[in-house]
């Protein structure tokens, strides 16, 4: 079940970074908060995708960008919980090791990443 809900996630994310992506015109009558995200800058989804696509490069350029790697999900997920949970264990190694992504940081089922 938690395997369904991270990939919920992951859809719902990319949408959010497909909207982003469109022309500026047409990005300004798309809203996070009318897609029910609030709170997310888009720097930081644009880490969660760069996570779930393996992407180190975009993951360093989207955190020097101004990305928090503390930033969470609705549930609970961090860019350190997406990382781990696709074992991706050279971006999660980034992520801790070199940008400060916070390694004890609980989901809301109360697990850390790996």
């Amino acid at each position: 079940q938690a395997s369904t809900g991270v990939r919920s996630e992951r859809r719902t994310e990319r949408g959010l970074a497909r909207a982003a992506q469109l022309s500026s015109a047409h990005a300004a009558q798309v809203s996070m908060a009318a897609l029910g995200v609030t709170g997310v800058a888009p720097e930081t989804v644009a880490l969660w995708d760069a996570v779930d696509d393996g992407d180190e490069a975009k993951v360093r350029e989207v955190v020097a960008a101004g990305a928090s790697t503390s930033a969470a999900n609705r549930m609970g997920l961090s860019s350190l919980h997406r990382a781990a949970a696709a074992g991706s264990v050279s971006i999660a190694t980034v992520l801790a090791a070199e940008l400060g992504a916070p390694i004890d940081k609980p989901d809301r089922a109360g697990s850390t990443a790996p």
